[in-house]
Protein backbone atom coordinates (compact mmCIF):
# COMPACT_ATOMS: atom_id res chain seq x y z
CA UNK A 1 0.00 0.00 0.00
CA UNK A 2 0.89 3.72 -0.43
CA UNK A 3 3.12 6.06 1.86
CA UNK A 4 1.39 9.17 2.41
CA UNK A 5 1.58 12.29 4.23
CA UNK A 6 -0.74 13.94 6.75
CA UNK A 7 -0.63 17.35 8.07
CA UNK A 8 -0.54 17.54 12.02
CA UNK A 9 -0.67 20.60 13.92
CA UNK A 10 1.97 21.06 16.77
CA UNK A 11 -0.50 20.27 19.85
CA UNK A 12 -1.76 17.02 17.76
CA UNK A 13 1.67 15.85 16.62
CA UNK A 14 2.38 16.12 20.38
CA UNK A 15 -0.49 14.08 21.38
CA UNK A 16 0.67 11.34 18.75
CA UNK A 17 4.01 11.30 19.57
CA UNK A 18 2.93 10.67 22.88
CA UNK A 19 0.33 7.89 22.20
CA UNK A 20 -2.77 10.05 23.16
CA UNK A 21 -3.71 9.99 19.71
CA UNK A 22 -4.52 7.04 17.35
CA UNK A 23 -7.44 8.68 15.37
CA UNK A 24 -8.03 11.47 13.08
CA UNK A 25 -11.29 12.85 11.59
CA UNK A 26 -11.19 13.91 7.97
CA UNK A 27 -13.86 16.04 6.12
CA UNK A 28 -15.47 14.56 3.20
CA UNK A 29 -14.51 16.50 0.65
CA UNK A 30 -18.35 15.68 -1.37
CA UNK A 31 -20.84 15.53 1.33
CA UNK A 32 -23.44 14.63 -0.93
CA UNK A 33 -21.99 11.62 -1.83
CA UNK A 34 -22.64 9.65 1.23
CA UNK A 35 -25.90 8.68 2.54
CA UNK A 36 -26.78 6.45 5.20
CA UNK A 37 -28.47 3.44 3.91
CA UNK A 38 -30.49 -0.01 4.91
CA UNK A 39 -27.20 -1.50 5.47
CA UNK A 40 -24.56 0.76 6.68
CA UNK A 41 -23.33 4.43 4.91
CA UNK A 42 -23.11 4.46 1.02
CA UNK A 43 -21.21 6.17 -1.27
CA UNK A 44 -21.67 7.76 -4.77
CA UNK A 45 -20.23 5.82 -7.61
CA UNK A 46 -21.30 7.76 -10.82
CA UNK A 47 -21.65 4.95 -13.44
CA UNK A 48 -22.21 2.42 -10.42
CA UNK A 49 -24.98 4.18 -8.47
CA UNK A 50 -25.25 4.10 -4.92
CA UNK A 51 -22.35 0.88 -3.57
CA UNK A 52 -21.94 -0.02 0.25
CA UNK A 53 -18.51 2.38 1.35
CA UNK A 54 -16.81 -0.86 2.37
CA UNK A 55 -16.84 -2.16 -1.16
CA UNK A 56 -15.63 0.88 -2.56
CA UNK A 57 -12.81 1.21 0.38
CA UNK A 58 -11.64 -2.42 -1.36
CA UNK A 59 -12.02 -1.71 -4.29
CA UNK A 60 -9.56 1.57 -5.61
CA UNK A 61 -11.17 1.60 -9.03
CA UNK A 62 -14.58 1.97 -7.93
CA UNK A 63 -15.68 5.63 -7.77
CA UNK A 64 -13.76 8.95 -8.72
CA UNK A 65 -11.45 10.21 -6.08
CA UNK A 66 -13.57 13.02 -5.07
CA UNK A 67 -15.89 10.25 -3.30
CA UNK A 68 -12.84 8.12 -1.78
CA UNK A 69 -11.57 8.34 1.67
CA UNK A 70 -8.31 9.52 1.53
CA UNK A 71 -6.77 6.90 3.35
CA UNK A 72 -7.37 3.19 3.25
CA UNK A 73 -6.43 0.25 5.25
CA UNK A 74 -2.72 -0.49 5.11
CA UNK A 75 -1.84 2.70 3.82
CA UNK A 76 1.54 4.14 5.90
CA UNK A 77 1.11 7.94 6.74
CA UNK A 78 4.55 9.61 7.57
CA UNK A 79 3.42 13.22 9.73
CA UNK A 80 4.64 16.67 8.35
CA UNK A 81 4.82 18.90 11.45
CA UNK A 82 6.55 22.25 12.43
CA UNK A 83 10.24 21.26 12.17
CA UNK A 84 13.61 23.38 12.13
CA UNK A 85 17.33 21.71 10.26
CA UNK A 86 20.08 22.33 12.46
CA UNK A 87 23.49 20.81 12.75
CA UNK A 88 23.54 17.20 13.24
CA UNK A 89 25.98 17.80 16.20
CA UNK A 90 23.73 20.61 18.06
CA UNK A 91 21.67 18.38 20.28
CA UNK A 92 23.07 14.88 19.98
CA UNK A 93 24.31 15.34 23.77
CA UNK A 94 20.68 16.55 24.96
CA UNK A 95 18.11 14.37 26.24
CA UNK A 96 14.47 14.14 25.44
CA UNK A 97 15.54 16.30 21.96
CA UNK A 98 14.04 13.93 19.02
CA UNK A 99 15.62 14.48 15.67
CA UNK A 100 16.05 12.60 12.48
CA UNK A 101 19.69 12.63 10.41
CA UNK A 102 19.09 13.39 7.39
CA UNK A 103 20.50 10.63 5.64
CA UNK A 104 21.51 12.42 2.20
CA UNK A 105 23.78 14.41 4.56
CA UNK A 106 25.06 13.01 7.81
CA UNK A 107 26.07 17.05 9.18
CA UNK A 108 22.47 18.12 9.55
CA UNK A 109 19.34 16.89 11.19
CA UNK A 110 15.98 18.06 12.04
CA UNK A 111 13.81 18.70 15.67
CA UNK A 112 10.03 19.28 16.06
CA UNK A 113 8.65 22.35 17.44
CA UNK A 114 5.94 19.98 18.81
CA UNK A 115 7.03 19.81 22.76
CA UNK A 116 10.00 22.01 22.18
CA UNK A 117 10.69 23.47 25.93
CA UNK A 118 14.12 24.83 25.18
CA UNK A 119 15.29 28.08 24.05
CA UNK A 120 14.10 28.62 19.93
CA UNK A 121 16.75 27.34 17.65
CA UNK A 122 15.19 29.72 14.95
CA UNK A 123 12.23 29.94 12.74
CA UNK A 124 10.53 27.06 12.59
CA UNK A 125 9.57 25.60 9.29
CA UNK A 126 5.57 25.26 8.05
CA UNK A 127 4.68 21.74 8.65
CA UNK A 128 3.71 21.69 5.01
CA UNK A 129 7.34 22.16 3.56
CA UNK A 130 8.78 18.81 5.75
CA UNK A 131 10.64 16.46 3.65
CA UNK A 132 9.93 12.73 3.79
CA UNK A 133 12.75 11.85 5.45
CA UNK A 134 12.65 14.92 8.37
CA UNK A 135 9.26 12.77 9.61
CA UNK A 136 10.05 11.38 12.86
CA UNK A 137 7.05 9.48 12.95
CA UNK A 138 5.10 6.86 10.44
CA UNK A 139 1.30 5.76 11.17
CA UNK A 140 -0.12 2.15 9.68
CA UNK A 141 -3.98 2.55 9.02
CA UNK A 142 -5.66 -0.23 10.58
CA UNK A 143 -9.29 1.12 10.02
CA UNK A 144 -11.19 3.62 7.82
CA UNK A 145 -15.02 4.44 7.98
CA UNK A 146 -17.33 7.48 7.11
CA UNK A 147 -19.62 9.08 9.90
CA UNK A 148 -21.22 12.29 10.64
CA UNK A 149 -19.05 14.23 12.75
CA UNK A 150 -21.64 14.02 15.89
CA UNK A 151 -21.23 10.58 16.16
CA UNK A 152 -18.30 10.52 18.38
CA UNK A 153 -18.42 8.88 21.33
CA UNK A 154 -16.68 9.80 24.36
CA UNK A 155 -13.66 7.33 24.28
CA UNK A 156 -13.58 8.04 20.87
CA UNK A 157 -12.81 11.75 21.23
CA UNK A 158 -10.29 10.95 23.78
CA UNK A 159 -8.09 8.81 21.14
CA UNK A 160 -8.35 12.13 19.03
CA UNK A 161 -5.93 13.48 21.53
CA UNK A 162 -7.56 16.87 22.20
CA UNK A 163 -6.56 18.79 25.75
CA UNK A 164 -9.11 19.44 28.70
CA UNK A 165 -7.62 22.38 29.66
CA UNK A 166 -8.84 26.08 28.28
CA UNK A 167 -8.19 29.26 28.39
CA UNK A 168 -6.99 30.78 32.02
CA UNK A 169 -6.73 27.18 33.64
CA UNK A 170 -10.86 26.13 32.85
CA UNK A 171 -11.56 22.60 32.05
CA UNK A 172 -13.68 21.27 29.64
CA UNK A 173 -16.22 18.86 31.26
CA UNK A 174 -16.22 16.04 28.91
CA UNK A 175 -13.39 15.01 25.98
CA UNK A 176 -16.20 14.99 23.22
CA UNK A 177 -16.90 18.82 24.53
CA UNK A 178 -13.00 19.75 24.17
CA UNK A 179 -12.93 18.19 20.56
CA UNK A 180 -16.00 19.86 19.58
CA UNK A 181 -14.38 22.88 20.37
CA UNK A 182 -10.90 21.98 18.92
CA UNK A 183 -12.76 21.37 15.48
CA UNK A 184 -14.42 24.66 15.26
CA UNK A 185 -11.13 26.24 16.10
CA UNK A 186 -9.76 24.67 12.36
CA UNK A 187 -12.91 24.64 10.76
CA UNK A 188 -14.71 26.85 8.32
CA UNK A 189 -18.52 28.11 8.81
CA UNK A 190 -20.84 24.93 7.17
CA UNK A 191 -18.51 22.64 8.49
CA UNK A 192 -18.61 22.96 12.14
CA UNK A 193 -19.45 20.68 14.89
CA UNK A 194 -23.39 22.30 14.49
CA UNK A 195 -23.33 21.28 10.74
CA UNK A 196 -22.50 18.04 11.66
CA UNK A 197 -21.03 17.15 8.37
CA UNK A 198 -19.27 13.71 7.02
CA UNK A 199 -16.05 12.82 8.33
CA UNK A 200 -13.48 10.16 7.20
CA UNK A 201 -12.72 8.26 10.57
CA UNK A 202 -9.21 7.25 10.47
CA UNK A 203 -7.47 4.59 12.73
CA UNK A 204 -3.85 4.33 13.09
CA UNK A 205 -0.83 3.01 15.39
CA UNK A 206 1.88 4.78 15.98
CA UNK A 207 5.85 4.02 14.84
CA UNK A 208 7.50 6.68 16.03
CA UNK A 209 10.08 6.05 13.82
CA UNK A 210 10.83 6.71 10.11
CA UNK A 211 9.98 3.83 8.32
CA UNK A 212 11.26 4.90 4.95
CA UNK A 213 14.31 5.53 6.15
CA UNK A 214 15.00 2.23 8.33
CA UNK A 215 14.18 0.48 5.08
CA UNK A 216 16.88 2.46 3.22
CA UNK A 217 19.69 2.17 5.63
Amino acid sequence: MADLPILMAKDMASATWDGRKTVTRRLVREQTSLRAGPDGVEVWTGFMGWQPLSAVIADPGACANAHRPPYVPGNRLWVRENFAIVPATAYRMSEGVPQTLDPEDSYRSAIYAAGWERCKPGPWRPSIHMPRWASRMTLPVTDVRAERLQDITEEDAQAEGPSLATDYGRLHPTYRLAFANLWDSLSPDGRRWDDNPWVWRVQFTVERRNIDAARAA
